[in-house]
């Protein structure tokens, strides 16, 4: 580290030679020995009057050993000086990007009073070449800027790009640039030439901000990560996967039958991003009417189609600056899927009737109860899109795959149910958990989270136990009564075998026992298997 808050370039532009830790430089000896002394030290004024100086060099070397930093000084400047470096300039205090300026002694005099302090530097040419910044824990960016007139398109790109990381704007001092900044939301405006003591302190109260920002982040993730309950190997995976993925701003395909939780997964990675602070926008494609989803999903102007009498805006304008849920993706309109491409592709969207588009940014997290390559290879959807939306695939496992989890979503499902209805949590016997376990449970934990809460609905007191048999039952006050239950058993067993043998598609359900798609969703909501959504 210290090494790195040494290295300086000859007058002459070259590299310093760098040798087991012992740097060579040529500097102007203006400062008086006693100022050389100082800076071993830490002075930063000192430093930077010497690094600016342009003529009149002597050599000197410095040799980095452990803590020690021993300063050759050539005779007639005092000779050997040894100073202790401070313990909190050994490590890095956070990566500081610079974005534009020209290599050089300038660019330099910015990046070197960091580096001495304990930040780590990173230096890109322009806003493009900071995309690469989205996979790295930047800290703070230093956007530089030549003069009093400098164009701050860059700022809004470069905000949307890394979201939640501050920006500083460093360039010529001018009034009405520092409001125009202001105004854009960027964390702050440095004029330059400027102290590098201000610099720093500017440096690290934006590192600072973003540390917070990170613990909030953490404990959303906890948060959020506490619903996706169980400690078997599959859903270990699927933890892991989140933790990795929710800092990228890339898209998400979540895929899985219905009732496995792939909302919770799309809220964890929102909970967990940076852009935690904005929106979630959760759509239901499925649920939306061929007719109508160009007009919720990119809005329209008054008049763009007959019943628009006002203009609304659409689920993509509405996540600007946050996340994009896509529920039931296959069920996208093949006519509508170029401009989902279009709006991913470019951050533009055009409201039906607009005559121009706007710009969203958003992050676009997905979720399929079918394989979208299947849907493709049957031309059902695009697999140009297909592409797009599968940057990073989390398979939500059955719950007939990992059943030794269920104690554990008994436990936490009994918890969360129980503070909603203000009651006592109940013991659920081994028996009630043996019986949970036998169970096909085509509508997964959905499907688990409805049995539950009949359970307690129906409790009379005690523990819970497993379901006694409709034959058995006592408290049968009609026929009309036995009647419906008996009904509803058969139409609840019916229904597990069918969705089972249709993949989980409800689609495919309808299809199978030959009734409406209306009144399937009826059927799966009323029995507690899901309503087709993730």
């Amino acid at each position: 580290m210290v090494a790195r808050a040494f290295g300086w370039r000859s007058p002459s532009g070259r590299g310093v030679a760098d040798s087991l830790g012992a740097r060579t430089a040529a500097l102007k000896p203006t400062a008086s020995v006693s100022e050389r002394r100082s800076y071993g030290g830490g002075t930063l004024n000192a430093y930077w009057d010497m690094l600016l100086a342009a003529a009149g060099y002597c050599a000197w070397q410095v040799v980095v050993d452990r803590n020690t930093v021993t300063v050759h000084l050539p005779p007639a400047c005092g000779g050997e000086v040894n100073t202790s470096i401070p313990e909190k300039a050994m490590s890095e205090r956070g990566i500081v990007a610079l974005i534009g300026g020209e290599p050089g002694r300038a660019l330099e005099a910015i990046s070197l009073p960091l580096e001495q302090f304990g930040f780590a530097t990173i230096h890109v040419a322009g806003v493009k070449g900071a995309r690469a910044l989205q996979r790295s824990p930047v800290d703070a960016v230093l956007l530089l800027r030549d003069g009093a007139e400098a164009d701050l398109a860059d700022l809004a790109t470069l905000q949307a790009g890394i979201p939640g990381v501050p920006v500083i704007v460093l360039a010529p001092s001018d009034q009405r640039l520092a409001v125009r900044v202001k105004r854009a939301q960027a964390f702050s405006f440095l004029a330059m030439p400027c102290d590098p003591t201000e610099l720093i302190q500017l440096v690290k109260r934006a590192a600072a901000l973003t540390g917070l920002r990170r613990q909030l982040r953490g404990a959303r993730l906890g948060a959020a990560s506490r619903e996706l309950v169980g400690a078997s190997s599959a859903m270990r995976r699927v933890r892991a996967q989140v933790v990795q993925v929710a800092p990228l701003d890339v898209p998400v395909l979540i895929e899985g039958e219905t009732g496995t939780g792939k909302d919770v997964v799309a809220h964890a990675l929102h909970a967990a991003s940076r852009r935690a602070g904005g929106p979630f926008v959760a759509v239901d494609c499925a649920a939306l009417p061929e007719s109508l989803v160009e007009a919720e999903l990119f809005g329209n102007v008054g008049g763009a189609f007959t019943g628009a009498a006002t203009s609304r805006r659409g689920k993509f304008s509405v996540a600007d600056g946050g996340t994009l849920f896509l529920d039931e993706i296959m069920h996208l309109p093949l006519s509508v899927q170029p401009r989902l491409l279009r709006a991913l592709d470019t951050g533009e969207i055009c409201p039906l009737g607009a005559d121009r588009a706007e710009r969203s940014n958003f992050r676009l997290v997905t979720a399929a109860t079918r394989s979208l390559r299947d849907e493709a290879q049957a031309g059902r959807f695009r697999l140009d899109l297909v592409h797009r939306l599968e940057v990073v695939t989390i398979a939500m496992p059955p719950l007939r795959d990992h059943r030794e989890d269920i104690p554990e979503l008994v436990e936490h499902l009994l918890r969360v149910l129980c503070v909603q209805m203000d009651r006592a949590i109940p013991t659920a016997t081994p028996a009630f958990l043996d019986w949970l376990r036998d169970q096909p449970w085509a509508g997964n934990v959905r499907e688990l989270r409805n049995v539950l809460e009949r359970s307690l609905i129906l409790k009379q007191g005690g523990p819970l136990q497993p379901p006694t048999p409709i034959a058995m039952q006592p408290e049968l006050s009609s026929f009309h009564e036995a009647k419906r239950r008996i009904v509803d058993a058969f139409e609840r067993e019916y229904l597990q075998r069918a969705l089972a043998e249709s993949n989980g598609t409800v689609a495919d359900l309808a299809a199978r026992v030959g009734v409406s798609l209306r009144q399937t969703y009826n059927l799966l909501s009323r029995h507690g298997l899901g309503d087709g959504r993730g």
